[in-house]
């Protein structure tokens, strides 16, 4: 990745209140803007304690995220969701490079765990690319179709 975008990552206690404001923007405009999902996005496991967010900056202009999404190793499963990326920012691959920041970060926080995801459907070949593999069968979840995936721990 080139050096005009930069991972960051931290728990939500340590996001500086205008980048927080700037992260919940960002889920709101992706999620009830443009997908129109009705759900409540704000689920409270953004303040568990096994919960990591992590999101790109343009080096140019820190403090406005331009994608994030939200790593939870707390609970039974280690999960990865609520990616989002700004829209005129799609053609720069940060989604794929922010997932493998997820990874990573998963590889770190539960080593030895299998990472589970809701795949948006129309998704699943891409994140097939990166090593998923589906798990079950598709479902609704926010009026999208979804598919069940997991990044097998042993990779």
């Amino acid at each position: 990745m080139s050096e005009r975008f930069t991972v960051k990552s931290a728990r939500l206690r340590e996001i500086e209140p205008a980048v927080l404001y700037r992260l919940l923007a960002l889920r709101e405009e992706v999620f009830h803007g443009e997908q129109s999902i009705t759900e409540l996005d704000l689920d409270g496991r953004d303040l568990e304690e096994g919960t990591l967010l992590l999101w790109q900056e343009e080096s140019a202009n820190p403090g406005v995220p331009l994608s994030h999404i939200r790593l939870m190793t707390g609970g039974e499963q280690v999960r990865i969701g609520r990616l989002a990326v700004r829209e005129d920012f799609r053609r720069h691959r940060l989604g794929g490079t922010l997932m493998r920041a997820a990874l990573d970060a998963a590889g770190q926080h539960a080593p030895g765990r299998d990472v589970h995801i809701a795949a948006q459907a129309h998704l699943v070949k891409w994140y097939l690319g990166m090593g998923y593999v589906s798990v079950g069968e598709e479902f609704m979840e926010a009026g999208i179709p979804h598919v069940p995936m997991v990044y097998p721990a042993a990779r």
